[in-house]
C-alpha cells in the first residue's frame, strides 16, 4: 500500500492498450524519452501520439471511523497528476490539435470507466475511489494542458498536459 502502490496502479490502469493514441506509459517521469516512445505498437502511418506518467503531488489522511489503539479506518487521498506529452507530424496544426483533444478526451474516459482503477473491493490494496473528488468536497477530474506548439526543423507538433484527480486508499490504522 501507499504512494508506490498508487503510482504503479495508475500506471498499469492507462498502460496501451488501454487508451487509443496513448502508447508509453511509465511509473515516473523517465530521464530520456526516445522519439520512437510516442509511437510505439502504433498503426503504420500514425501521426499523432503521446506518452504519460504518473505524478503524486499531495497525499494527506484523515480518519473516518473510531478505533482503539490498534484499529479503525482511514482514507488516505492522493492528489495525482496523470502528465501527458504530445507529438504530432501532421502538415496541419490543426489537425495534430484535434488528436491531442481526442488523446485527452480518451484518456478521461479510462478514467471514468472505472472508480477503482483495475482493482477490486475483494483484492488487497485497493483503491478505493479515482477521479471522484473525495468525501469532503474537491474536483472530480480537471485537465491543465499548454498550447500545443510547432518545434524543431520538422515543425512537430508538440504539447503536454496534467490529467490531474483524487485517488483515495481506504487503510486499516
Amino acid at each position: 500500500m501507499g504512494r508506490a502502490f498508487v503510482r504503479q496502479t495508475v500506471a498499469s490502469f492507462f498502460a496501451p492498450p488501454a487508451v487509443a493514441g496513448l502508447y508509453s506509459v511509465y511509473r515516473a517521469e523517465p530521464k530520456n524519452i526516445p522519439g520512437s516512445a510516442f509511437f510505439d505498437g502504433a498503426p503504420a502511418g500514425t501521426m499523432s501520439g503521446a506518452i504519460a506518467f504518473p505524478h503524486i503531488e499531495s497525499q494527506i489522511e484523515r480518519r473516518i471511523a473510531m478505533g482503539g489503539p490498534t484499529s479503525g479506518w482511514k482514507m488516505v487521498p492522493y492528489d495525482v497528476a496523470l502528465v501527458v506529452r504530445f507529438k504530432s507530424n501532421r502538415t496541419e496544426s490543426e489537425d495534430a490539435v484535434d488528436d491531442w483533444d481526442t488523446i485527452l478526451e480518451n484518456i478521461v474516459d479510462r478514467l471514468r470507466s472505472d472508480r477503482q482503477l483495475g482493482t477490486s473491493a475483494q483484492q488487497s490494496p485497493t483503491i478505493f475511489q479515482a477521479g471522484e473528488g473525495d468525501t469532503f468536497g474537491g474536483e472530480d477530474i480537471h485537465v491543465l494542458s499548454d498550447l500545443p506548439k510547432a518545434m524543431g526543423s520538422g515543425q512537430q507538433v508538440v504539447a503536454w498536459a496534467a490529467i490531474r484527480f483524487k485517488a483515495i486508499e481506504m487503510v486499516e490504522a
